[in-house]
C-alpha cells in the first residue's frame, strides 16, 4: 500500500466507519497530503517512529479521530504534547468548526505543526512552543479551552493535574490510553491535586469531575484502546 493513495485513503474511511464516525470526502484527502509531509519531515527530524504506511492510518490518524463522537464540534481545543500534530490536527481536518491551539516543546515538531497547518490552509488553529508546566500558569489560557486532549501523557494523574486549571467551565479532558488503563484509573481516583496544583486531602481529589472510559477496538489491527473522559460540572 502507498502511502496517500485511493487504497490509502479508503482504509482511513473504512476504518472510521467501524468506529460509527462518517468523514467528509476531502478528510482523507487531506490526511494523504498530511501524511506525505509527515514522511518528508521524518526523514529530517523525528516526528514518529511508526513508518508501513497502513499503520500511519491506523495508529495515527484511525486513531486520533476516535474521539469525534464524544466531542463537541465546536469550540476551542487544546491539544498537550501535540508532536507531529497529534491527535489536535486530525481532529481539526475532520471537525473544521473547532478552534485549536496545538503545544509542543519542541520547536523542530512546532515548525512542522505550523508547515500542516500553512499547506492545508487551517483556519482558528495556532501551534505554540512551550512546556505544560508554563503553559499551564499563564492567566490568558487558564479556563479558556472547551476541550483538551492528549496522546502524550504517561501518567494520567499528570495529564488531570496540568491540564485542569486550562479547562473552561462544562469543559472535558480526553486522555488517548491503551487498554490497560486500570491501574491509572486507580492512581487518578487517588491523587491529590487542585486547580495550582498543589496537595489536597485524597477525599477531595475529584470533586467537580465526572469520569467515563470509553473503550474501543483499532480497526484492522484489532487493538484494544481506551480515552478517558473528565467533564467538568461546573
Amino acid at each position: 500500500m502507498e502511502l496517500g493513495s485511493r487504497e490509502w485513503q479508503a482504509l482511513i474511511s473504512d476504518g472510521a466507519e467501524q468506529l460509527g464516525i462518517t468523514l467528509e470526502a476531502a478528510v482523507p484527502e487531506q490526511f494523504a497530503t498530511y501524511a506525505a509531509e509527515l514522511a518528508v519531515w521524518n526523514r529530517k527530524i523525528n516526528l514518529t517512529a511508526i513508518k508501513a504506511p497502513a499503520e500511519i492510518a491506523i495508529k495515527h490518524f484511525i486513531d486520533s479521530i476516535a474521539a469525534l463522537s464524544i466531542l463537541p464540534q465546536t469550540g476551542m481545543l487544546l491539544d498537550i504534547g501535540t508532536g507531529g500534530g497529534f491527535p489536535g490536527l486530525p481532529l481539526k481536518i475532520a471537525s473544521t468548526e473547532l478552534n485549536v491551539t496545538l503545544l509542543d516543546a519542541s520547536r523542530k515538531k512546532i515548525n512542522f505543526v505550523k508547515h500542516i497547518i500553512r499547506v492545508l490552509q487551517l483556519h482558528a488553529t495556532d501551534a505554540l512552543q512551550m512546556r505544560i508546566e508554563h503553559f499551564c500558569r499563564q492567566e490568558p489560557f487558564q479556563k479558556r479551552f472547551d476541550i483538551i486532549v492528549s496522546r502524550a501523557f504517561s501518567s494520567l494523574s499528570a495529564f488531570v493535574q496540568q491540564a485542569r486549571p486550562l479547562l473552561a467551565s462544562q469543559g472535558i479532558m480526553v486522555a488517548f490510553k491503551g487498554r490497560r488503563v486500570d491501574q491509572e484509573l486507580e492512581e487518578l481516583k487517588a491523587a491529590t491535586v487542585n486547580h495550582q496544583g498543589g496537595a489536597l486531602t485524597q477525599d477531595a481529589c475529584l470533586p467537580e469531575l465526572d469520569l467515563q472510559v470509553v473503550r474501543y477496538t483499532l480497526p484492522f489491527l484489532e487493538t484494544e484502546r481506551a480515552l478517558i473522559i473528565l467533564k467538568n460540572r461546573c
